[in-house]
């Protein structure tokens, strides 16, 4: 019977049907059984991760970084405006439109901008921030989103940071400590934030927003720079922390030293502010949402007269009288309310190696425990000496947070108040204290002459002699007596006095305090300090005798037990 030319065609693909099955089943058997024998063992080969979501995002912001734009618009679209960016630029941008109907806003919206040229990633920044909007990183695009949007959308990294510390055994707990302290404290889980921060091998995952970032790298970055500068001599006494830091520290540079004269009567704000700008060539925006907050706008009049005077004052005076203010971004000078110049605090690094990690009277270097307490002293200094209500302990918006690692200081406050840090910090170093150690304290009531060898009866030292500190305070007859610098010479003596030998063991300390000393030593060295020190005017409570150890923990104090290894988060306080 002949075929038809149908039939004929479900026969060939039958045929095929039929190949596949038999190819498929061969295919599974060899799964099954190992398939056919191989000379080299079978190699899985990783995925090609080259064009990652990751990736992609990594290469947009880059884009953003080194883009530089200048924008003069008035009551422009805001999706014109975006086309312009992309045109001046090559960056594609695109609207969140759903984000934005959320708050009321659309691609319609007018916008009136007039900044020179300046980094890209500011420039979106401040136009942005005028119409209450953001932007972050898309996979192919920058997106112009809303804040609360962007919080949904944070984004995870990695920052491995084992060179800021330069330790062996680093604790993580203080890094973190001080970004949560210094970087939006009220953007953290711990305050009810979005962000997240958690120690992971040699760094720590941050979940943030881009702008956040940008400040966490700044501060790295910072850090980083003042860990590799062989002299602090070489570092400004205050490094910001922007992703622009040099040019933040050039513009700052630039208000203080050009100067000039001006004389206004009536003139417009606005007017005042771009004559100033044009002179000394500086990029100077005003905030006219925050402006407006206040009943006020870039119309309102200003009389001033100055002569020969930093543009830095001149805008200091006559914002002042508007009661107004001036913050910096990037490399822009924006004039603004406190409140919104708050909401927006600067972030600076303080290196401080020279007050912290040398004693200064003997300018030895100070023990892990004397530095500690030498950042406690200075911090309370600082806090207590400028603008007290200003911090955060007093419900004000400074915070200021200490890392001994790179011997720094990382302060967020308002830039006058930073002005007078620095200022404090640089009487303080200027005021080298004078003092010799050849003479007894003049508050020593009977001074022990310094033993040439242990006196006969010092009780013989073993090796599984316990370690205890003591806490020494003026007795009550002699209160009020002493100084913190009294405190120090008595605990420079004591140890040239007791045991001199002994103190060179890292372990083992008498630090001064404000109201007396610590000193960690082994019990038997301990009589000694109390009765010299009782010499002196100071007691601490009766040292208690130690029980006597018992057959099996003399034998395992004799064994050579390896102590458990510290977590770095416990431990590692060496810095």
């Amino acid at each position: 019977m002949p075929t038809t030319p149908a039939v004929a065609g479900c026969l060939r693909c039958y045929a095929r049907f039929a190949c596949l099955i038999v190819v498929f089943s061969c295919s599974t058997a060899m799964a099954q059984f190992g398939g056919p024998r191989q000379d080299e063992p079978t190699r899985l080969v990783p995925p090609d991760t080259g064009s990652t979501v990751y990736q992609q995002i990594e290469a947009m912001e880059k884009r953003v970084q080194a883009a530089r734009l200048g924008l003069q618009v008035v009551d422009m679209p805001l999706d014109q405006v975006t086309r312009v960016i992309t045109q001046r630029t090559g960056i594609p941008m695109r609207i969140d439109e759903r984000a934005l109907e959320d708050v009321g806003l659309s691609t319609d919206t007018p916008v009136t901008f007039n900044l020179p040229e300046v980094a890209a990633e500011t420039l979106l920044y401040l136009m942005l921030k005028e119409l209450d909007l953001v932007y972050m990183m898309d996979t192919g695009s920058v997106l112009i989103t809303s804040p609360e949007e962007e919080e949904s959308s944070l984004r995870a990294k990695f920052y491995a940071v084992e060179d800021i510390f330069n330790d062996p055994n680093p604790n993580y707990d203080i890094l973190i400590e001080m970004i949560t302290c210094c970087v939006e404290p009220e953007s953290w889980e711990e305050l009810g934030g979005p962000a997240s921060i958690v120690h992971l091998r040699n760094g720590v995952i941050i979940t943030q927003t881009y702008q956040n970032h940008r400040l966490i790298q700044g501060l790295f970055a910072a850090l980083r720079r003042v860990q590799k500068s062989p002299r602090q001599d070489d570092l400004p006494a205050m490094i910001s922390i922007s992703p622009h830091s040099a040019q933040s520290e050039r513009l700052a540079k630039r208000l203080q030293e050009v100067k000039t004269s001006i004389t206004l009567t009536d003139a417009e704000l606005g007017n005042a502010v771009t004559a100033i700008s044009n002179f000394g060539r500086i990029p100077i925006l005003i905030d006219n949402r925050a402006l407006e907050d206040v009943g006020l706008s870039p119309d309102v009049p200003v009389t001033l007269q100055l002569g020969d005077v930093s543009i830095d004052y001149m805008l200091d005076v006559m914002l002042e009288r508007l009661d107004l203010t001036t913050m910096i971004i990037g490399e822009v000078v924006i004039v603004t309310t406190p409140e919104e110049a708050e909401s927006e605090l600067p972030s600076m690094l303080y290196p401080v190696k020279d007050l912290v990690r040398y004693n200064a009277f003997t300018q030895r270097e100070n023990t892990k425990r004397g530095v500690t307490l030498e950042f406690d002293d200075l911090i309370q200094a600082i806090t207590t000496a400028v603008e007290a209500e200003s911090w955060e302990e007093l419900g004000g918006p400074g915070s200021l947070a200490s890392f001994p690692y790179a011997d720094c200081l990382v302060v967020t406050q308002l830039r006058d108040v930073h002005r007078q840090v620095a200022e404090l910090l640089e009487q303080v170093r200027k005021a080298k204290p004078k003092v010799t150690f050849t003479q007894p304290a003049t508050v020593v009531v009977q001074s022990m002459p310094a033993p040439s060898r242990p006196p006969a009866s010092v009780p013989e030292t073993h090796e599984d002699e316990s370690i205890i500190v003591m806490a020494y305070a003026p007795e009550k007859s002699r209160e009020g007596d002493f100084s913190r610098e009294d405190f120090v010479r008595i605990a420079q003596q004591l140890k040239q006095t007791i045991a001199p030998q002994s103190w060179s063991d890292q372990e083992l300390f008498a630090d001064a305090t404000h109201s007396g000393l610590f000193v960690r030593h082994n019990r038997s060295v301990q009589r000694l300090i109390s009765s010299y020190l009782a010499n002196q005017g100071l007691v601490a409570p009766p040292i208690e005798e130690e029980d006597p150890p018992t057959v099996l923990e003399r034998q395992t104090s004799k064994e050579n037990i390896t102590p458990p290894a510290i977590n770095a988060r416990q431990g590692g306080d060496s810095f």
